[in-house]
């Protein structure tokens, strides 16, 4: 099955009540991320929001990963999710990593048309 990354953003709404969450979040984003799903998970540097990096087979089942977290239960955080398909970079030359790539899965990730790239002006 081919997973698709997402960064998702996590805008905290209610920061006086994340402490008392917090526990039970912390058990959801182990628990996540020892399932593989959670590659990198952690607040944002001035701790009003946080961020993730996620694998999963669809956008509908990393939703429902994401209406589990006892943060989302208590109405204390919104998401926005952006899918995206990286073809370049570091983590994709290390053959020990998750998200590495064979020579031949990088030329058929370079080879998909980019949208912006076939709507850019040609010069003549």
């Amino acid at each position: 099955m081919d997973l698709s990354l997402y960064i998702v953003h996590l805008r905290y709404n209610d920061l006086g009540q994340l402490e008392r969450h917090h526990p039970a979040h912390a058990e959801w984003c182990d628990r996540h991320s020892a399932g593989g799903t959670f590659l990198l998970i952690g607040p944002t540097t001035n701790y009003d929001s946080g961020a993730l990096l996620a694998r999963a087979g669809s956008r509908a089942e990393l939703v429902a990963i994401l209406e589990e977290d006892p943060f989302f239960r208590a109405g204390l955080v919104d998401y926005e999710i952006v899918e995206f398909k990286p073809r370049r970079g570091r983590l994709r030359r290390s053959p020990d990593n998750p998200l590495y790539l064979t020579a031949e899965q990088l030329a058929e990730a370079l080879a998909v048309p980019t949208p912006f790239v076939s709507a850019a002006p040609t010069a003549g």
